[in-house]
């Protein structure tokens, strides 16, 4: 008796599987190089990294916002947010809280995160593991989850003033 064909849906399963496992060891060395030997580890450092990056674009784009107006968005966006983005990530946030756009707290929330980022990716080798400097929001579970809510707080705020500013309405603003 010949063995049964495969279904779709389990050759789509094994490719799936297979594809992911060739994804996993991809990434390996990378991980070796940086001396991230969990897979834990490897997470927080990206999960951190993104979350800088999503706070940069955030910053960039609510000054961007407000230098245009809310009126004057279609043509000249794409030239302010370039102009913005050549200012340094510190004096971007600097500039948005002199201008009011966000608060003390959110502005102390997105320099602890561009605290940890730069520790990261500038520190000297003083408390490092191997090649990668190890701060406690890459070692501890803790750490690394105060680090993200700081984010996603300042991240929240500066979300919701961009919609003030265009005037569009928060989610958590309308009735149930």
């Amino acid at each position: 008796m010949r063995p049964a064909k495969p279904t779709d849906s389990k050759k789509a399963a094994l490719v799936n599987a297979v594809m992911k496992n060739l994804e996993k060891h991809r990434w390996m060395k990378f991980r070796s190089a940086l001396h991230l030997h969990s897979e834990e580890a490897a997470d927080r450092l990206t999960s951190i990294l993104a979350l800088h990056l999503l706070l940069d674009s955030a910053v960039e784009a609510i000054l961007t916002v407000r230098l245009l107006g809310s009126g004057k968005l279609k043509g000249n966006f794409g030239k302010v947010s370039e102009a913005v983005r050549r200012v340094t990530f510190t004096n971007r946030i600097e500039i948005a809280k002199a201008a009011g756009l966000i608060s003390d707290s959110c502005m102390a929330d997105i320099k602890a995160v561009n605290k940890v980022r730069n520790a990261l990716a500038h520190t000297p080798s003083r408390n490092r593991v191997g090649s990668v400097h190890v701060e406690p929001e890459i070692s501890s579970s803790k750490d690394f989850d105060r680090c993200m809510v700081r984010g996603e707080r300042a991240l929240d705020e500066i979300m919701t003033n961009i919609n003030l500013l265009l005037g569009i309405e928060s989610p958590r603003d309308r009735p149930e």
